[in-house]
């Protein structure tokens, strides 16, 4: 969404696809050892990991310092 969040702060909205997503499969039909076994599949359980790793990846970029400039600074560390 647009705009400051209700308390009129910036905010991230993290969104990740839902639908047509490849994943390992659990399927034990591999033919060799070259063989991929993905299969593509819809839905939040699809979503919910990526979304979670991109949230662990911002929480660990304000914890190590690297906001306001980008490199890395322990004075601009931020517990969130």
């Amino acid at each position: 969404s647009k705009g400051p969040g209700y308390s009129g702060i910036s905010k991230p909205d993290v969104v990740a696809p839902g639908t047509y997503v490849f994943s390992a499969s659990s399927d034990d039909k591999k033919k060799n050892c070259n063989d991929l076994n993905l299969i593509h599949t819809n839905g939040t359980s699809m979503s919910t990991p990526l979304v979670a790793g991109i949230a662990t990846l911002i929480d660990q970029y304000f914890k190590e310092g690297y906001y306001p400039n980008g490199k890395k600074e322990q004075n601009n560390s931020l517990c969130i």
